[in-house]
């Protein structure tokens, strides 16, 4: 998701204070109820109810949208959301390494996104201690902080991507116009309408959990639907996730794409990376909030491995200077000397593992595809550090893109054309962003007509 999003986010948890007592605490406890409490005073309300609520919020938003009418059946859907797009829970046990004042409750609580909660101070601090994740390594791979568990709600459904925030939805819209969208036309959630929701810290090579849930949630939308491929929908990151999927680790061969997919619509894919994520880790962005130390940004940022996994690659990327210092210059061939120059000589390992454990954007995903994009709109595509200082924030130089990704690595996937039988079509919606894709007029208008020529 775009990082800076959360200058307007920090603005908004500021306007909250006047309404939120300190001592309030909004979670979700895992199970069927959104729960708020103030001092024991709490008020709860069904999570159907809060979903049911949200889709007629985001009816309401679209009614001018043109949305298509057909009676024509269209084929099974699956959704993926993109880096930070999918709510988190967390569980905190008492040998947890968050500082003092944080809160050590083994209940499940939702931790991500609640924007009061993203407040200066302990808030903010807790967040962090929570959602930052180790490294092994022995087995190469990262995992939770110790004695912190996470896990990701509405397992097969939209309902936890529709909105990042369940309390703040108007600001938070995520997927809920597309959703909205297909249930308009006949989709229904749980029958021929899924998501695909997981723990966006981790690349693919620490989530083959999620990758084999993946798989098996295909796998079921096709024998529910009377044995109909399935047309997958995945914004941002969870492009790469689903290309990985096809192309790399054996997950499924030519054979399963055949019978099980029918389309894969790409939506702003970063398929050679994004110079954002290089700048989450080089100057320990801080989310927009003041008293949120650059120091701890940065501890979090780079503990994140789908920073690393969205690092720009080579080749791509091998002849462009993506961090100047005046002095000297780094592309994507040596990350190793920029990791030693910052202090994290051992990313260096990780970053390589990474690299080599993903599928290159060179290998076709074989199923027909489709790859739907912004343009237009200023996007960082390099770093400026004057006289090698890391520990001011860089100039950030601009170029095209949608806002969050580069235009190149937009674009990137159209080698494949020549490179499968399967359709290839690529389209571009000019000054559109990153994320205001998903609620453009056009774009639903188009994924609904690819659907139904998909059925």
């Amino acid at each position: 998701m775009k990082y800076y999003l959360f200058l307007f986010i920090f603005a908004l948890t500021l306007l909250q204070q006047f309404s939120y007592n300190d001592a309030q605490i909004k979670d979700y406890k895992g199970g069927s109820m959104f729960v708020t409490k103030d001092m024991g005073f709490g008020k709860r309300r069904d999570l159907n109810e809060l979903g049911e609520a949200g889709r007629k919020f985001a009816r309401k938003h679209m009614m001018n949208l043109g949305v298509p009418k057909t009676s024509k059946a269209m084929p099974p859907v699956l959704c993926i959301p993109g880096v930070g797009g999918s709510q988190l829970e967390a569980s905190c046990g008492p040998n947890s390494t968050t500082p003092w004042y944080c809160s050590k409750d083994p209940e499940w609580a939702l931790i991500w996104l609640i924007l009061s909660e993203l407040v200066p101070g302990p808030p903010v601090n807790c967040f962090s201690a929570r959602v930052r994740l180790q490294f092994d390594n022995v087995t190469g791979l990262f995992s939770n902080e110790t004695d912190i568990q996470i896990r990701v709600p509405f397992r097969n459904s939209t309902l936890g991507f529709e909105y990042l925030d369940p309390y703040e939805k108007s600001e938070t819209i995520y997927f809920a116009d597309l959703v909205a969208s297909l249930e308009e036309v006949g989709y229904v959630q749980g029958k021929n309408l899924m998501g695909a929701p997981y723990d966006w810290r981790l690349a693919p090579r620490s989530n083959s959990i999620f990758l084999q849930g993946f798989k098996d949630m295909i796998e079921e939308l096709y024998e529910n639907n009377q044995n109909t491929s399935v047309v997958v929908i995945a914004h941002s990151m969870g492009t790469r996730y689903f290309h990985d999927f096809l192309t790399y680790g054996n997950w499924v061969d030519q054979a399963w794409k055949d019978k099980y997919i029918a389309g894969f619509i790409a939506v702003a894919p970063p398929w050679t990376g994004a110079v954002e994520a290089v700048e989450a880790i080089t100057t320990g962005y801080n989310f927009g909030i003041p008293f949120f130390l650059p120091s701890d940004a940065m501890y979090l940022q780079r503990s994140l491995e789908a920073n690393y996994y969205l690092f720009p690659t080579a080749p791509s990327w091998s002849n462009v200077t993506i961090i100047s210092t005046g002095t000297a210059n780094f592309t994507a061939n040596n990350y190793t000397n920029l990791f030693k120059i910052l202090g994290m000589g051992e990313s260096a390992e990780v970053l390589n593992n990474i690299i080599q454990s993903s599928s290159t954007i060179f290998d076709p995903p074989m199923v027909n595809t489709y790859v739907l994009h912004g343009s237009n709109v200023p996007t960082h595509d390099g770093l400026y550090f004057k006289g090698g200082d890391f520990t001011k924030y860089p100039v950030v130089l601009e170029g095209n893109g949608d806002g969050t990704v580069p235009y190149s690595s937009l674009i990137a996937g159209q080698i494949w054309a020549d490179m499968m039988p399967q359709k290839f079509v690529m389209k571009e919606y000019p000054n559109q962003n990153h994320v205001g894709i998903l609620q453009d007029s056009q774009f639903i208008t188009d994924v609904l007509t690819i659907l139904t020529t998909l059925s």
